[in-house]
């Protein structure tokens, strides 16, 4: 049976610190003229593109002005890095997959998830599954609560009211006790063997991995409606002029981190709806953290949980906000400060 528990989410003072993203993309791969990045802000970091060229010229960028040798001392939190040396135990992988009225849907994830062999990398063992009910009106818990053939790695954190998807996203981050932790949406709009990808980059140093569906290499294999896409691009260009995050695509619901630096993260989140996965960006940027933008295939399924009319406004509200945040110097907390734990009942 399925292990349960009770989120409890807080808010945390936020912080202001140097970042860098390095594209793996080839040089060749720059953005057409009608969709170029918009001009960075003061204190964040210039697009993927150009900081690629800057680096080989052996220069540096840093926050609010400053800047620092790229291969001497820097501010970055010190991180335990993810490669696994030959020899070492394979690293535990735990899923988190926010779930709101999702009782057609599930079964699909729990069975394909049951399979790991199937989909995860080799050198990565499957722990656990967390499904994160966002206060649910259907049968989405109890059908959790029936589920057999993942042999106790599933775990279920329900929420006592319907909050959001980024509210969600925050708990399953905080109950995770993998090294690694895997966000994906219950319809598996990308699959999951895709993981292999974003998993090459946190390899390569890498502390946030975002699947991407807008830059070179990424496949739609099912396009969303004109209106939607539309929507979505306006709201991305938006959310790059307001806050200078370099990222063509945050919404993307594929990333993958450890599991160290999504509590740091969780410490800081405040938003818990839609533009929770920009925030997550801002935040690691903002902290130093490097994150990588990677592309995937993606398929577009027709029964969203987005609605377009009824999201709106608070999507607005929720750009504001972010657009505050990025103007605002983060407090850097000390290292080993403990971040908001999740109060579970078995």
């Amino acid at each position: 049976m399925p292990t349960r528990g009770r989120a409890r989410l807080e808010d945390s003072p936020v912080g202001m610190a140097e970042s860098f993203e390095l594209s793996r993309a080839r040089e060749s791969a720059w953005p057409s003229s009608d969709d170029r990045d918009p001009p960075p802000r003061e204190g964040m970091p210039v697009p993927a593109h150009r900081v690629t060229i800057a680096v080989r010229r052996g220069l540096s960028f840093g926050a609010l002005g400053r800047s620092r040798d790229l291969a001497g001392t820097s501010t970055r939190p010190e991180v335990r890095s993810s490669a696994r040396q030959d020899g070492e135990r394979r690293r535990e992988l735990s899923v988190v997959a926010p779930a709101y009225n999702e009782e057609r849907r599930l079964p699909a994830l729990l069975e394909r998830i049951a399979a790991p062999d199937s989909w995860a990398p080799a050198s990565l063992s499957f722990r656990e599954l967390i499904v994160v009910d966002d206060g649910s009106e259907d049968e989405t818990v109890a059908l959790l609560n029936r589920a057999a053939g993942l042999e106790g790695r599933l775990r279920v954190v329900e929420l006592s009211r319907h909050r959001g998807k980024g509210a969600a996203v925050r708990a399953g981050l905080e109950a995770a006790s993998g090294d690694l932790i895997l966000l994906t949406d219950v319809d598996m709009s990308t699959p999951l063997r895709e993981t292999a990808k974003l998993l090459a980059a946190l390899d390569d140093g890498f502390d946030l991995v975002i699947g991407s569906r807008a830059v070179p290499g990424a496949e739609l294999a099912a396009r969303q409606h004109a209106l939607r896409e539309l929507l979505g691009k306006t709201c991305n260009r938006l959310l790059r002029l307001l806050t200078g995050i370099p990222y063509r695509d945050t919404q993307c619901g594929f990333k993958l981190l450890r599991t160290d630096v999504a509590r740091r993260l969780a410490a800081h989140q405040r938003i818990e709806g839609y533009l929770y996965d920009a925030e997550l960006c801002l935040i690691a940027l903002q902290l130093g953290f490097r994150v990588a933008e990677v592309p995937v295939r993606w398929s577009h399924d027709p029964d969203s949980r987005v609605r377009l009319l009824r999201s709106a406004p608070r999507v607005v509200l929720d750009l504001l906000m972010l657009g505050r945040l990025a103007r605002r110097p983060l407090r850097r907390e000390p290292e080993g400060t403990p971040a908001p734990t999740v109060d579970a009942r078995r």
